[in-house]
C-alpha cells in the first residue's frame, strides 16, 4: 500500500507523494512555483546505498499569466518611415528614396516650411529688406543680389537636412515635429559651419575636391552623433555608401536652385527702358523676394531627399546597437 499527501497554499503549491513497499523503497517529490526539485530514492531489501538524483529548472517569474517579455521596439529613426526603405544598392532604391521624401514633405508641409524658413532666414531678410531701386542704373545691383542669394542657399539647404530628418522618427504631429526639427537644426549648426569650411578650403585647390568634399559632408546636419568631428565623420560613413546616389541629389539641389532663378528671371523680371515707370522697376525688388519666397517652399523637398538617404545607411547601424543592447543616441 503506498500514502499519498497534497498540501496547496495561495503562494504556490507542495505536493508530496510517498509510496512504500517492502521491496521497492520511498519516493518522494516536492514543486513549487519558482521552480521544481526532484529527488528519488530507492532502497533494496538488501540494504544497498540509495541513489538520488536531482534536477534544478531556472527561475521564471510569475505575475499571474504566462506572457513571455516582449523585445523593445526601436525608437530610433529607422522605426519609423525609413524601416521599410531598400538596402543600399538595391535596384530601385532611388525611387523608393524619392518617394519616401515626397511623402515626407507633403505630410509635414507646414513644420518644414517653417523650418525652412529658419534655416533660410538670413536670405529672407535681405530679400525682405529689398526697397526698389530709382533707376534702372540702380536695378542691376539690386538683380545681382537676387542671382546671389541663390548662390549661397546652399549653405541653408544643408542645414535644413537637420529638421527634415527629425521628420523620420516615428511620424510625431505637427507641433511636435516641428519642435523637434528645431532642436536638430540648433544641434547642427556647428557640425555644419565646420563642413562648409571644409567644402570652401577644398574648393580653394579645385572645384572637384571642393564638390566631393560638399557631396560628402551633405548628409552632416541629419546626423545625431554629439561632439565635433562625430557628425562629419557619420556624414563621411553614410555618403560613401551609396555616394552615386548622394551625388545625385546634391546636384539635383542645385538644379533646382538655378530653376528657380531662371524661373523668376522670365516670370517676374520686365525689361527695362531708359525711362522706366515705378511700376516697371518694381518688378526688380519683386524678382528677389520671388527667389527667397520660391527658395523657402521649395528647399524641404532636396534636404528631405538627403535626410532619407542618411536615414537609410544609418538604419542598419542602429539596428545592430540595439541588438547588442547599446544605448540609444537617438
Amino acid at each position: 500500500m503506498g500514502t499519498t499527501s497534497e498540501t496547496q497554499t495561495p503562494a504556490g503549491s507542495t505536493r508530496s507523494a510517498s509510496a512504500s513497499d517492502p521491496g521497492l523503497g520511498t519516493t518522494s517529490e516536492t514543486q513549487t512555483p519558482a521552480g521544481s526539485t526532484r529527488s528519488a530514492s530507492a532502497s533494496d531489501p538488501g540494504g544497498t546505498s540509495p541513489e538520488k538524483q536531482t534536477s534544478a529548472r531556472t527561475p521564471v517569474a510569475f505575475s499571474g499569466s504566462a506572457t513571455p517579455a516582449a523585445n523593445p521596439e526601436p525608437s530610433s529613426v529607422g522605426a519609423g518611415l525609413v524601416a521599410d526603405l531598400p538596402g543600399v544598392g538595391a535596384g530601385d532604391s532611388l525611387r523608393s528614396v524619392v518617394g519616401h521624401a515626397v511623402r515626407t514633405w507633403l505630410r509635414h508641409l507646414v513644420p518644414l516650411t517653417l523650418l525652412s524658413a529658419l534655416a533660410l532666414s538670413p536670405l529672407l531678410v535681405l530679400a525682405l529688406r529689398v526697397h526698389t531701386p530709382a533707376d534702372p542704373a540702380g536695378s542691376r545691383a539690386v538683380i545681382q543680389l537676387g542671382w546671389t542669394l541663390l548662390a549661397v542657399a546652399w549653405l541653408g539647404q544643408l542645414l535644413l537636412v537637420g529638421g527634415a530628418a527629425a521628420m523620420l522618427t516615428h511620424p510625431p504631429s505637427q507641433l511636435r515635429a516641428f519642435t523637434r526639427g528645431f532642436l536638430q537644426l540648433i544641434r547642427a549648426a556647428l557640425p555644419c559651419l565646420v563642413a562648409t569650411l571644409a567644402v570652401a578650403i577644398g574648393s580653394l585647390a579645385l572645384v572637384l575636391p571642393g564638390f566631393v568634399l560638399l557631396v560628402l559632408l551633405s548628409l552632416t546636419a541629419a546626423s545625431r552623433e554629439r561632439g565635433l568631428p562625430a557628425p562629419l565623420l557619420d556624414s563621411l560613413s553614410a555618403a560613401r555608401r551609396q555616394l552615386p546616389a548622394v551625388a545625385l541629389a546634391v546636384l539635383a539641389l542645385f538644379a533646382l536652385d538655378a530653376a528657380i532663378g531662371l524661373v523668376a528671371y522670365r516670370a517676374v523680371l520686365v525689361p527695362l527702358p531708359a525711362k522706366a515707370t515705378p511700376a516697371q522697376l518694381a518688378t526688380v525688388r519683386n524678382f528677389v523676394r520671388a527667389i527667397a519666397l520660391a527658395l523657402v517652399i521649395l528647399s524641404p523637398l532636396p534636404a528631405t531627399v538627403l535626410a532619407v538617404l542618411h536615414a537609410r545607411a544609418a538604419w542598419p547601424r542602429q539596428r545592430e546597437r540595439e541588438a547588442m543592447g547599446g544605448p540609444d543616441e537617438r
